[in-house]
């Protein structure tokens, strides 16, 4: 826990409106995490990162005392074959500004993701959602390898397989089967909260057209009434989900998430 404290010592020391930081971690919740993973703190002159390595990724996570200070980040950033990843996620403009920072030091911008916000719940009995079941801990394997076949590594933010099976076991994941095999499947962030986070929605390219994912969502929304609103996030450029989202009720509500990489 001592790298943990030492980091609070250091923001407590830089703190102020020029402040440059992608982090939101509270000290318990660091403190959870370097219990669980490599986790790793340095400390700079002017800046800090947090380092957290994610499967073939490093993420990054940084606090620096002013813009200036962000020319720091390169060299406290060890030399590794992970790529490095740092995600900025606020509200606009202010994505803009602090993405446009971190190019002039040594990022460049691989992804843009856009959050989306249900504030009406339509909950349409009229959809059939007989097909669609709780997934099952025998089902967390094949689960995590659509995951892994289906999303690009350095956006998905894989679960791990235990962290499959909690969401299983917490009845936050269903699925519909086809064939022997799992042919659609949707994962929530949603137990016992009236804003619910949509999180992986997957169907297999021949199964699509189906209405697997309506089919899906209405399952869930229609057996869980606590659930008052729900939000999602979708790439910028994957136009198609975005308006389909859009037909369901979601609105854009200028929460992004700014994917960037370390330049080689």
């Amino acid at each position: 826990m001592e790298q943990v404290e030492r980091l609070f010592a250091f923001i407590r020391s830089i703190k102020s409106r020029q402040m440059r930081t992608n982090a939101m971690f509270t000290k318990n919740r660091l403190e959870e995490i370097e219990l669980s993973s490599d986790l790793k703190v340095v400390i700079g002159q002017d800046a800090s990162v947090v380092l957290i390595p994610d499967g073939s990724l490093l993420r990054v996570y940084y606090y620096a005392r002013d813009e200036q200070a962000l020319q720091e980040l390169r060299r406290l950033i060890p030399s590794t074959d992970l790529t490095v990843v740092c995600d900025i996620v606020v509200k606009e403009p202010q994505g803009i500004r602090l993405s446009e920072e971190l190019t002039r030091y040594g990022f460049t911008c691989y992804a843009k993701f856009i959050r989306m916000t249900c504030a009406t719940i339509d909950r349409d009995a009229e959809v059939n959602t007989a097909e669609v079941v709780l997934a099952q801990t025998a089902d967390a394997q094949e689960i995590l390898d659509i995951l892994h076949d289906e999303f690009d590594p350095i956006t998905a933010h894989f679960p791990s397989l235990a962290t499959v099976r909690r969401m299983i076991e917490d009845e936050e994941v269903f699925i519909i089967r086809r064939d022997g095999r799992i042919a659609g499947l949707t994962s929530f962030d949603s137990k016992n909260k009236k804003i619910a986070c949509l999180g992986f929605v997957v169907v297999r390219n021949e199964y699509r057209k189906q209405h697997f994912g309506r089919k899906m969502w209405q399952h869930k929304i229609q057996n869980s009434p606590h659930i008052e609103q729900c939000y999602l996030w979708v790439n910028a450029l994957c136009h198609g989900p975005i308006a389909y989202h859009e037909r369901n009720g979601f609105v854009q509500d200028g929460v992004v998430d700014y994917i960037m990489i370390l330049k080689e």
